[in-house]
């Protein structure tokens, strides 16, 4: 059973369900149509209401939220520890590039 949205997230990257490139921008993969045979990708991301990108997924029978820098952080880099956050280096809310996030302490 999955846990939390973060898990989830990193999940539907692993099957390919989601995407993530390297400039830090979440896909969804999804057909529009039966017929399709090739799904046109998708921003997965939307602005929440602090700012930041979220992702928002449905699992459990319940719809559920992630900031999405956290699931860039995560992908590329593994775990977030207990107590730590992800920090944008240039203060950009919306810049998910890996190379702009950072792990740090809540302090």
């Amino acid at each position: 059973m999955v846990q939390n949205a973060l898990q989830r997230a990193l999940i539907l990257v692993k099957d390919g369900s989601l995407s993530i490139d390297r400039n830090g921008c979440i896909w969804r993969h999804r057909s529009t149509s039966p017929s399709d045979k090739r799904p046109l990708p998708r921003r997965a991301e939307s602005v929440g209401g602090k700012g930041y990108l979220r992702m928002m997924l449905w699992f459990d029978g319940a719809l559920h939220g992630v900031g999405a820098h956290r699931v860039v952080w995560a992908h590329f880099n593994g775990n977030i520890p207990p107590g730590q956050q992800i920090n944008h280096l240039d203060l950009n809310k919306q810049n998910n590039h890996p190379g702009n996030l950072a792990l740090v302490s809540g302090a």
